[in-house]
């Protein structure tokens, strides 16, 4: 699986590193050296792009989606939109998008692309994650999975703890059980099995 879902936020950040100018046609550019390089299907079986590129259509012309799937590849997008500050708890983000989602699905349905793929992020500190953190992401990656469902992309979801920070290892290993046993548990109350199919 190959990951060029970056925000262009993310992707600036790194051409502005390199001296690069940060616009949309040096993204596409960028986009479109990566999925047009011969032989990619023999390493890759997946790519996941975000919102801006699923929307591009490469250098000849054609939607990327279409080139990735003609190559003999599965195409999804990222489609969680980052993270927003949790009302009523300090210092804590949640992953937002889901929103509207259904509508944006059915469009990159039609684009070609075959999955989604949703971040939440989960940030250790002394005093975080709060169970209501816990609880408002996985409720989200839970949600994300129904409205795929409905829609019939698969997904990918991608309940992330972040190791950055002053925890230890045991800390990192307490909060990953939380957060999957959370996300597990309001998969089950929407009636979504994460079991692969």
């Amino acid at each position: 699986m190959l990951a060029i879902d970056e925000s262009i936020g993310t992707c600036d950040r790194r051409f502005a590193a390199l001296f690069i100018a940060q616009t949309v046609d040096r993204r596409r550019a960028w986009r479109n050296l990566i999925v047009t390089t011969p032989g990619l299907a023999q390493s890759i079986g997946t790519i996941i792009l975000n919102e801006e590129t699923i929307r591009q259509t490469e250098l000849s012309g054609a939607r990327f989606a279409a080139t990735i799937r003609d190559a003999g590849i599965i195409p999804g997008v990222k489609v969680d939109t980052g993270t927003i500050a949790l009302a009523g708890h300090a210092r804590v983000r949640i992953t937002d998008g889901v929103d509207w989602l259904k509508a944006r699905l059915e469009a990159f349905a039609v684009m070609r692309a075959r999955f989604a793929k949703w971040r939440g992020v989960i940030t250790i500190a002394a005093d975080i994650p709060t169970r209501g953190c816990i609880e408002a992401d996985a409720q989200t990656l839970a949600r994300y999975v129904a409205i795929c469902r409905q829609v019939g992309l698969l997904t990918v979801i991608e309940p992330e703890v972040l190791i950055d920070g002053r925890h230890d290892l045991a800390r990192c290993a307490v909060v990953t059980e939380e957060v999957l046993h959370a996300v597990f548990r309001h998969a089950d109350e929407q009636g979504v099995a994460l079991a692969s199919r």
